[in-house]
């Protein structure tokens, strides 16, 4: 038992030093883990990527796709001027296609146990883990095309445990059912962690290129404040755009070119690396004012449906067609470690 307790202070060691010489060397706002042996990777809302295939954004500058998403142009808005153009890594690309059928596979096994279970539960997810991804989230597929979505987060309070968790919270949108190319998700995520002390906001798209895009991070929010976030899509300029905005401070990321066709709706906490009660947020996430608009200008009213229904520490959403919250009891054992206690009692 001790040498498994060193082994794991030695982890969490070895993994908070490589957040730390992340941003002390790089000032790139994600947390980059690796161990001996291991590729080097960074956490995304769309899962860990190679440290290669995420991109970071600067002020001022947008995304281009052409020649069937494998090339992207970085535009400078002011001038128009092409500042840098990139083919697509084939290994981005392996990287991101794994992590879509992950998700399809994910989502069908979800559907099919929530259709299985007489309460109409999903049953639960067998408690926080290394890969847990998207935790607590509703879906909806709106009947037209999604041209715009907004949302007001109100920023929670501090998880009471520190260990190089990453939270996600976010509304987004994907083109789920589309034919052709690949899936793409927009997303204004407001995050604990990730590189950055303490809740932190930032857009993000996934995934020209095979590349997770990120635009530059708004830090230090504080627990109570309310940010926004919106997506709006112009399909006949071709462009979609991200928002995440703090007061009078704002950060876009806007992608243009080979638009896809936004068919599916969600809100979403996605964690990563909690592997205790006491590192989910001490208090409820709320979003608030969600609204939504199709591609003709018309409201979307979403009959919102719990993908994940209960979850570990006590996790549960509460919403309506406008307002989401989700709650996960922070003095609660998670289902993981009492299991380990079971076993070590027999």
């Amino acid at each position: 038992e001790d040498q498994s307790n060193r082994e794991t202070t030695m982890v969490r060691t070895t993994k908070k030093a490589l957040v730390a010489a992340w941003v002390a060397g790089l000032h790139l706002g994600v947390v980059v883990t690796a161990l001996p042996g291991e590729e080097l990777t960074r956490l995304t809302p769309f899962g860990a990527f190679p440290a290669d295939c995420v991109r970071d954004v600067a002020p001022g500058t947008s995304l281009r796709l052409s020649e069937n998403g494998t090339r992207v142009d970085v535009i400078h808005d002011a001038s128009g001027r092409v500042l840098d153009t990139h083919r697509a890594q084939p290994h981005c690309l392996e990287h991101a296609n794994a992590l879509l059928k992950a998700r399809r596979r994910r989502r069908t096994s979800s559907k099919a146990a929530s259709e299985e279970d007489n309460n109409g539960r999903v049953a639960k997810q067998g408690g926080p883990r290394e890969d847990s991804g998207w935790l607590d989230y509703v879906e909806y597929y709106p009947t037209a095309y999604l041209s715009y979505f907004e949302g007001f987060y109100t920023v929670p309070a501090a998880p009471p445990a520190d260990d190089a968790q990453v939270l996600f919270y976010f509304i987004g949108t994907e083109n789920i059912a589309q034919e052709g190319g690949s899936i793409t998700i927009l997303q204004p995520v407001l995050t604990w962690g990730n590189g950055h002390e303490a809740w932190n906001m930032a857009s993000w798209n996934c995934c020209p290129a095979g590349e997770a895009t990120t635009s530059d991070f708004l830090l230090n929010l504080e627990p109570g404040a309310t940010v926004y976030g919106n997506i709006s899509v112009d399909y006949d300029a071709q462009v979609a755009t991200v928002v995440s905005q703090v007061g009078d401070d704002a950060v876009s990321l806007s992608i243009a070119g080979e638009l896809r066709e936004f068919d599916w709706m969600d809100v979403t906490l996605e964690v990563y690396t909690v592997n205790d009660c006491a590192e989910f947020a001490a208090s409820d996430l709320e979003i608030s004012q969600m609204n939504a608009t199709d591609l003709t200008g018309a409201p979307i009213v979403p009959d919102w449906e719990d993908a994940t229904g209960e979850t570990d520490c006590g996790g549960a959403q509460t919403f309506t067609a406008t307002t989401w919250s989700v709650h996960h009891d922070v003095t609660a054992t998670s289902d993981k470690h009492r299991h380990a206690h079971d076993e070590d009692d027999h």
